[in-house]
């Protein structure tokens, strides 16, 4: 009959073949003849986690810790279970214990802090994080999580160390390019952070997320032609994903690149037929072409499909008061069509100020004034329509 060690050693070796219900077995024929056998303790509750058997894992490290209550591995199982579980308050007493118990210990500090900047406690974290980059110099881990930490406290410069540490220690990591030029774009150093996504992008061509960052780095230096480009690449290699084409879409409109804006919605129309964005944004570019009953068509389409979105119903009530001239019944279908708008988005000012217009357009004075007079109370001066909204007041005669 094998012994407890060679039962440990046999279940180890499983685990290094992948055989966890095999170890796991093992472990536990080793804790039947020694309860309060450690290694086989810790081995059988990793394999309980690995299987999400949380329940189980916490009932082993429980009964672990009645015998080995300042072991570090048993400490951070079982804070990582109750992390695991949504119990983060529980969890950072365990991480806290381990780390006042092991000071030189990189897991135990790093994972404390690491669990403090999920818990929203940076100041704290930076503590723990900055001692487990001294103890773990090369491991681009606590740099990340650090550079996390100082990016929420606001101190970029200290954030843009940590995350350009990460890419020295490890030249392959990707959430360290991605996250570098965010806080690059955050100081104001566009062109830095461009350069940091063109390395990344040179190493990970196919990465959609990288395109989508460059993306907009090019849209904030008004370079839109580059802009759309890089949404052609995310297109490109994320062909399913609609929101990238949604994008490409967008900012190709803004470029005044219609063909781009044509042949990309035909794209994502097919790509996603009972999305309302597809036809929503083919709308816009059969009005910019003048094929206004067509753009109508699809933006009752792009309504039915999604009838909670406020966005179709403001523009086919705009297009509909556009039509409506002397035509009354027109006039009424957009007063409708932007009472719906309104409804449904009751903070945005845009279907209030479209309905105040088709109110005005209906003959309807009373109600167009009192929707303009409340655009003119809420906006702030500075917004676009707040003197739009006051010509309709200086129109009536509202406005000295």
């Amino acid at each position: 009959m094998a012994t407890v060690e060679e039962q440990i050693i046999l279940a180890e070796e499983q685990l290094r073949q992948g055989q966890l219900d095999r170890a796991a077995e093992s472990f536990a024929e080793a804790l039947e003849a020694d309860h309060q056998n450690l290694p086989a303790s810790l081995g059988l509750a990793r394999i309980s986690m690995a299987l999400s058997m949380a329940e189980q894992a916490e009932t082993i490290l429980d009964r672990t810790l009645g015998f080995a209550p300042e072991n570090i591995d048993v400490l951070l199982l079982r804070a990582l279970c109750d992390e695991g579980r949504g119990r983060l308050q529980d969890a950072l007493v365990y991480f806290q214990k381990a780390a006042k118990l092991a000071p030189r210990s990189y897991p135990a500090r790093y994972q404390y802090g690491r669990a403090l900047v999920t818990a929203r406690r940076y100041r704290a974290a930076i503590r723990e994080l900055s001692a487990a980059t001294t103890l773990g110099p090369n491991l681009p881990d606590p740099h990340y999580v650090l550079g996390i930490a100082y990016k929420e406290l606001g101190q970029l410069g200290q954030a843009v160390t940590a995350f350009t540490r990460i890419i020295e220690l490890d030249p392959t990591h990707l959430d360290g390019y991605v996250t570098l030029a965010d806080v690059l774009c955050e100081a104001g150093k566009l062109d830095a952070a461009l350069k940091v996504l063109e390395q990344a992008q040179s190493i990970y061509p196919d990465v959609g997320a990288v395109y989508d960052k460059l993306a907009a780095i090019h849209v904030k230096r008004n370079d839109l032609p580059s802009a759309v480009e890089a949404l052609r690449n995310q297109a490109r290699v994320e062909p399913a994903n609609e929101i990238a084409h949604v994008n490409l879409i967008t900012v190709a409109l803004a470029a005044s690149d219609g063909k781009t804006a044509a042949e990309a919605v035909e794209t994502l129309i097919d790509l996603a037929p009972e999305s309302w964005r597809g036809y929503y944004l083919r709308a816009k570019l059969f009005d910019m072409g003048d094929r206004v009953d067509r753009a109508l068509e699809d933006l009752a389409r792009a309504h039915e499909l999604a009838p909670h979105r406020w966005e179709p119903l403001n523009d086919r009530g705009t297009l509909l008061n556009a039509l409506a001239q002397d035509d009354s019944a027109r006039a009424e279908e957009a007063v409708e069509c932007l009472k719906k708008a309104a409804h449904l988005a009751p903070d945005e000012p845009s279907p209030r100020f479209n309905l105040a217009l088709a109110y005005w357009n209906a003959g309807r004075r009373e109600e167009s004034r009192g929707l303009a007079q409340e655009l003119v109370e809420t906006l702030p001066e500075t917004h676009s329509l707040w003197g739009r909204a006051r010509e309709i007041l200086e129109a009536m005669g509202e406005v000295a």
